[in-house]
């Protein structure tokens, strides 16, 4: 038997008669401000979970498919998600330190707002996925594939970019790249300010793609 309790108040969340949480299905489940800390999740089927707010530190989740799950304002921070499968994942927010991400298929994720320092994404899919006002200082994004990524006030400084792909990538004047890096030349689209005050009902990567 597995219980997975809230972190702070010790609620009961779900109960499963299983040994191990490893490659369990455990789909369209709430599971907001969930204590799961180093806990093995590794091939887990968690599509369309709330985990919002969650203690997922040091957590295994390699291979784990995350699709459509809400993160929102999770601690994620020395996870491992090698090989996750996280599209339309929402990460908004969440923190994101030391995060292992490689070969994370991430296309359409939202990454708003969260600390991603020094994480590791090296060899991910990153297509069309938003990291407005996201820090990604020191990261590593080496063979990645940013094309039509979402940039617009991102820290990339300290980033390493080494073979990846920013064609259509979009970002402005806010965004911080690698010293010497000229975004352009690498096919990245600038968004101007006069671009940005136009879209004044929708955000302005959305009205610029």
């Amino acid at each position: 038997m597995i219980e997975i309790r809230q972190k702070n108040t010790g609620r009961l969340l779900l109960s499963l008669e299983l040994r191990t949480l490893s490659g369990a299905k455990i789909t369209h489940s709430s599971l907001p401000d969930a204590s799961l800390s180093g806990v093995d999740l590794s091939g887990a089927q968690m599509m369309l979970t709330n985990m919002a707010g969650s203690d997922l530190t040091h957590a295994i989740l390699a291979q784990t498919n995350l699709t459509d799950a809400n993160l929102k304002d999770t601690d994620l921070s020395s996870a491992d998600l090698t090989g996750a499968t996280l599209v339309y994942t929402q990460f908004v927010g969440a923190r994101m330190v030391s995060t292992i991400l490689r070969m994370t298929d991430m296309g359409n994720a939202d990454l708003t707002s969260a600390n991603l320092e020094r994480a590791d994404f090296e060899g991910a899919n990153l297509h069309s996925a938003d990291f407005t006002d996201a820090n990604l200082k020191g990261a590593n994004l080496n063979r990645v594939n940013l094309s039509y990524a979402i940039l617009g006030g991102a820290n990339l400084e300290g980033v390493s970019l080494t073979g990846s792909r920013l064609t259509s990538t979009l970002y402005n004047e806010k965004t911080r790249w690698p010293k010497g890096f000229d975004p352009t030349e690498h096919g990245a689209c600038l968004v101007s300010p006069e671009d940005e005050k136009t879209a004044t009902k929708r955000p302005w990567w959305r009205w610029w793609k």
